[in-house]
């Protein structure tokens, strides 16, 4: 089968949805049992030390790590490091699942053939998808080894999988007795104001020894920044926003208000950084997330 002839065989599935898109199956990561990459909590030592070295006050009350995507042999690691009863955040907006355990996606330009979709959606097609492909037993996706300047597909090669088992994410953590909450980002961008308080509602009634583990696929903008988020919750009116955005860095994250290179993720960076600086007021005026939501205190903004 052709990349042409998977990409026409997901419009077909596509084709009573009127936001489709091509999209291409892709290999995230093959079926390896080693920690995922990116992998980090917020109780770690620095990994590199700069001139400025940022606070460490309130690291140790986050309770929170990252990575990016796992695979099912990759998940008993990934546990493994973690305090009991964690609760995986799935950061991905774009469809993505299981095939024989190792972690495939559908990619489309940008990653963001589900932007705008509702979840219910997004997680509906997921279940269709990978139930077809558990049926043929076989798949032929593409492995990315680079994109192009306009975030389409670059340079790339086609694999064979096997398919006999086929597992959206919620179904592989839930056999593995894990809790999950799922938070559909759009790739390099910040997250819509109803995912906001989303988290919000389910953050800030958790008991304070909860650990989250949050995820994207590649570990870095999106996870940071979630990261970054919690961080603000817990400290923002002891830390400077400066100071928790470098410290997420050191611990192995992106620096979400590092300067952006032309191009197209540039603006939406600048769009990202906004969105956290104004965060970080929110935060300081709702510790934790209470008493206002997300939502409710822009309105409050903006009488």
């Amino acid at each position: 089968m052709t990349r042409t002839v998977a990409t026409l065989f997901i419009l077909l599935l596509l084709r009573s949805t009127a936001l489709a898109v091509p999209v291409t199956l892709v290999l995230d990561s093959a079926n390896d049992p080693a920690l995922p990459p990116c992998f980090r909590r917020c109780d770690s030592p620095y990994l590199k030390t700069p001139p400025h070295a940022p606070t460490r006050a309130g690291l140790e009350d986050i309770r929170c790590s990252g990575s990016s995507q796992f695979t099912a042999l990759s998940l008993d690691a990934l546990v493994a490091a973690l305090p009991p009863d964690p609760v995986i955040i799935d950061l991905r907006e774009e469809s993505h699942g299981f095939l024989d355990g190792a972690a495939v996606s559908w990619f489309a330009r940008r990653n963001a053939a589900n932007a705008g979709r509702r979840l219910s959606q997004i997680g509906a097609e997921e279940r269709e998808r990978l139930a077809h492909l558990a049926r043929t037993g076989i798949a032929v996706a593409t492995e990315v080894k680079a994109t192009d300047t306009e975030g389409d597909i670059g340079e790339s090669s086609m694999l064979t999988l096997t398919s006999a088992q086929a597992q959206t994410e919620p179904q592989l953590l839930a056999a593995k007795g894990l809790r999950s909450l799922r938070l559909p980002v759009t790739d390099h961008m910040a997250p819509a104001g109803t995912v906001v308080d989303a988290f919000l509602s389910f953050y800030r009634d958790l008991p304070l020894d909860t650990w989250l583990h949050f995820h994207s696929n590649a570990g870095q903008a999106r996870t940071t920044m979630f990261m970054v988020m919690t961080d603000m919750l817990v400290n923002a009116t002891l830390v400077s926003a400066e100071d928790i955005v470098m410290r997420q860095e050191l611990l192995g994250g992106l620096n979400l208000f590092a300067p952006v290179p032309t191009g197209w993720k540039q603006p939406l960076a600048l769009k990202r950084a906004d969105f956290l600086r104004r965060f970080y007021e929110y935060a300081a005026d709702n510790p934790r997330g209470r008493p206002q939501l997300w939502s409710e205190w822009l309105a409050q903004r903006e009488r």
